[in-house]
C-alpha cells in the first residue's frame, strides 16, 4: 500500500507537469494579428550588457487598424550579415499585401507585445528563436517545485507512520 502512494504521487506530479506546460507553453497559445503595413522604422543602437557595448539593430512597425507597436531586435555583432538581415525583412514588410504577426494570447492587451513570428504574404520572414514554450528556466523551476512537493509529501507520510506505530 505504501509503494502505491508513492507511485500515485509521482504520476500526479507528471500529470501536473504535462498539463501545466501545455496550458502555458503550447504552440497554440500564439495568435495571429493580420493587417497591412501602416508605418515602419529601422535603426541601430548601442547598449551596454555585462560591461560590453553591443550594437543592436531594431525594426519597428505598426499595422493598419491596430494599436500594437511591434519591435524586432537583433544583436548585430553576433550575425555575419549584421544589419542587412533586417533590411530584407523591412523590404518584405514594405511590399507585402498582408502581414501576419504572431504573439502570445496573454500579450493581446499589451501595446508592445513580444513578436514570435512575422509573415509577409504567407511567407515567414522573421522567427524568434526563443518560443514561448521553450523557456528552460520555467521548466527548471517547475521541476524543482514538484521535487520539493514530493519530498515534503514523503516526509509527511513518514511522520504519520511514526505516530501510528507508537505503542
Amino acid at each position: 500500500m505504501n509503494k502505491s502512494r508513492y507511485i500515485i504521487l509521482i504520476l500526479l506530479s507528471l500529470f501536473s507537469y504535462v498539463i501545466f506546460t501545455q496550458i502555458l507553453f503550447a504552440e497554440n497559445n500564439l495568435i495571429a494579428l493580420k493587417g497591412t503595413l501602416y508605418k515602419t522604422h529601422q535603426f541601430t543602437k548601442k547598449e551596454k550588457k555585462d560591461d560590453k557595448e553591443i550594437e543592436y539593430a531594431y525594426l519597428t512597425f505598426m499595422l493598419n487598424g491596430s494599436n500594437k507597436f511591434f519591435i524586432l531586435k537583433l544583436n548585430v555583432d553576433s550575425v555575419y550579415q549584421g544589419f542587412n538581415l533586417f533590411t530584407g525583412v523591412h523590404k518584405s514588410l514594405k511590399y507585402a499585401g498582408q502581414i501576419k504577426v504572431k504573439i502570445k494570447k496573454s500579450d493581446i492587451l499589451k501595446v508592445r507585445p513580444v513578436v514570435y513570428e512575422v509573415y509577409a504574404d504567407d511567407e515567414n520572414i522573421y522567427e524568434l528563436k526563443n518560443k514561448p514554450f521553450g523557456n528552460i528556466y520555467l521548466f527548471a523551476i517547475l521541476g524543482f517545485t514538484l521535487l520539493v512537493a514530493v519530498v515534503l509529501s514523503i516526509a509527511n507520510l513518514k511522520k504519520k507512520r511514526e505516530v501510528v506505530n507508537i505503542p
